[in-house]
């Protein structure tokens, strides 16, 4: 049986998953660990939402001339025979929104609001990818994600504890 671990703090969940055969369940106080944008992109637009600029960024990109697809969903649901279903968690869960693939490169872009936070799982993902070699980046407009490709200095960073900075770009 797996050993369950409370975390007190999202230092504490980012490592978790390195521990194999062991299940994380969150602390009732912290049922949300999430990392908040560096100021001043902590600030919510009124109006805006992270599909429709999720949405702004594809047609943007591929308009550019890039491949780029969306992934993600947090469930999907796996048949098990006849009318039996059972939720599976996704495996892409925390990956980026939208992936481009250009001159043999992957390319990860998570979206996000102004005022949005990152989950402590995304920021894990996107600093695991990091440390392997892979260009990701949190966007906040689909003009950001294409300064991203463009190979452009970004707005900000996004840092915790790790020695490793995700981009931000506006």
């Amino acid at each position: 049986m797996a050993e369950l671990i409370e975390y007190e703090s999202v230092n504490h969940w980012l490592c978790a998953d390195e521990l194999p055969g062991r299940v994380v369940r969150k602390s009732d106080h912290n049922r949300e660990a999430r990392i908040r944008l560096p100021a001043p992109y902590n600030k919510c637009r009124k109006g805006e939402t992270e599909a429709s600029i999720q949405k702004d960024v594809l047609t943007q990109c591929r308009t550019a001339g890039y491949f780029a697809t969306r992934m993600g969903v947090d469930v999907h649901v796996a048949r098990t025979g006849g009318d039996s279903a059972v939720a599976v968690a996704n495996p892409l869960k925390g990956f980026p929104d939208v992936f481009v693939i250009e001159s043999g490169m992957f390319l990860g872009i998570e979206v996000k609001k102004r005022g949005g936070q990152l989950s402590a799982q995304q920021f894990n993902v996107l600093e695991k990818l990091i440390r392997h070699g892979a260009h990701v980046c949190v966007a906040l407009s689909a003009s950001g994600a294409l300064s991203f490709l463009a190979g452009e200095r970004p707005n900000a960073h996004i840092e915790t504890n790790s020695t490793i900075k995700i981009p931000l770009f506006e």
